[in-house]
């Protein structure tokens, strides 16, 4: 499979995704609408595009991606 691939796929889906999402923020919500809707998207993308990606590029390390380099610098973020 051609890995540019993967990532143009998952960008150009969270590009058809934010516009009318954050328009929809926006016009009920106002600003703070638009900001929980990119947060809401980067998050997703954060979480579910790697997981996609090392399906396909290093399916053993995923794991260890997740607990040894990821979740404890969200848990510092968060604090």
């Amino acid at each position: 499979m051609n890995y540019p691939k993967i990532a143009f796929c998952a960008l150009l889906i969270e590009l058809c995704l934010i516009i009318p999402l954050t328009i929809f923020g926006i016009h009920y919500w106002g600003i703070y609408g638009a900001a929980t809707v990119w947060a809401l998207l980067q998050g997703l993308y954060f979480f579910v595009v790697p997981h996609v990606m090392h399906r396909y590029l290093l399916p053993n390390e995923k794991r260890q991606w997740f607990l040894r380099d990821t979740i404890p610098y969200l848990v510092l973020g968060l604090s």
